[in-house]
């Protein structure tokens, strides 16, 4: 599975998440657990590695992700040295499979965070300060013209409806759903980079395989191997 492959998980991380955005793409891979889980198995040390994730947290409403893995951040402020962060990635090809996709995204987010209370990965009894934020990104390959390279977030924030006081941001900012649309069309020699590009280069575009292979080299550094 491409998505599997680490360089190209810290390239999307590093664009999307503000917890990567002054990481470096090797700071990025080395957060990337040894043993993440994900739908199929990879004997790469490139790809991430694990077992079929389904969560059964809910009784009779089991929800199998495309991919799930936890990465621990080091963070530059804050209270802790470093943060772990459950991500979840989805490529959903249909975008119109009758109902928003984005509602479903906040459906996944909120199962990642409600599956931590009393599991071995999560928190135990009422220490919710031990609550690990969530990502679910959607990577939409096939859309609508007007969604045409696009992204869009969805997250928590505070509002102040009388008199002005604040949390600390860390204690509500737990959740994220991010939306990526790639364009269809991209000048593949301009030299500036895009995550959509990117995305674009992975599962849009018709290209033969060796000319993404190179384009993903030359412009991203990114290694694809023979499988």
């Amino acid at each position: 599975m491409i998505m599997s492959n680490k360089q190209i998980l810290a390239n999307i991380m590093k664009f999307a998440m503000k917890e990567c955005k002054d990481l470096t793409i090797e700071e990025i891979i080395n957060s990337i657990e040894n043993d993440p889980r994900i739908n199929m198995t990879i004997n790469d040390h490139d790809q991430i590695v694990g077992m079929n994730v389904e969560d059964q947290s809910v009784i009779g409403a089991c929800v199998r992700y495309d991919i799930l893995f936890k990465a621990t951040l080091p963070t530059k402020k804050g209270k802790k040295e470093s943060v772990g962060i459950f991500i979840n990635f989805e490529i959903q090809k249909d975008e119109t499979p009758g109902y928003p996709l984005v509602t479903r995204g906040i459906y996944y987010a909120s199962r990642l965070i409600s599956r931590q209370k009393n599991a071995e990965d999560g928190f135990a009894s009422s220490e919710f300060n031990d609550l690990q934020k969530v990502y679910s990104i959607w990577i939409c390959p096939k859309h609508t013209k007007e969604k045409n390279d696009v992204i869009n977030v969805y997250h928590i924030k505070e509002e102040c409806l009388k008199n002005e006081w604040h949390n600390q941001v860390e204690d509500y900012d737990l959740m994220e759903v991010i939306m990526m649309y790639p364009g269809n069309e991209y000048n593949y020699e301009d030299k500036s980079h895009s995550v959509l590009e990117m995305l674009n280069i992975l599962f849009t575009t018709k290209m033969k395989a060796e000319e993404k292979k190179r384009l993903l080299e030359e412009k991203y550094a990114i290694i694809m191997t023979e499988k």
